[in-house]
């Protein structure tokens, strides 16, 4: 009767663990999902703060060419002004959209590794299976007098 509530046990055990190894595949996808959605939203932030600066620069350029300056110098020191002001607005931009794009590369990393953790509890999940009905044939072999059953 105690070898019949071993291999109970065994088998609510085993259950257990495979229970146990689910559990924690969902959480640290959750967690890698989670971490995903923030890269993302950083990087939309990113961009949009940059975006922002970069019309105060068009702007600027803008207040520059609208000033009405025939010739000469101060015409000159206008134009590269206009000129900087445009150029500064684009290497923003371009600063930007790099921030955005390293967030974005950050949260596919995120991703995969959620598809990792995944796999990794599928694999572990089938290695316990194993394991445990290995362990309850063993008990069952046992139980049944067959003998020292090795498997």
């Amino acid at each position: 009767m105690a070898e019949i509530a071993s291999i109970g046990l065994q088998g609510a055990a085993l259950g257990a663990d495979i229970a146990a190894i689910e559990t924690e595949a969902k959480a640290a996808k959750v967690v890698a999902d989670y971490n995903a959605q923030v890269s993302r939203a950083s990087g939309r932030q990113a961009l949009e703060r940059r975006i922002d600066e970069a019309k105060f620069f068009r702007r600027r350029a803008q207040r520059i060419r609208s000033m009405n300056i025939a010739k000469g110098a101060p015409l000159a020191v206008l134009e590269e002004n206009e000129l900087n002001a445009e150029l500064d607005a684009l290497n923003i931009l371009r600063q930007g959209s790099i921030e955005a794009s390293q967030f974005d590369a950050r949260a596919a990393l995120d991703e995969f590794e959620g598809k990792i953790v995944r796999q990794g509890a599928k694999m572990k999940k089938t290695g316990a299976l194993i394991g445990g009905v290995a362990q309850l044939t063993r008990s069952s072999f046992n139980f049944a007098g067959i003998g020292d059953a090795t498997i």
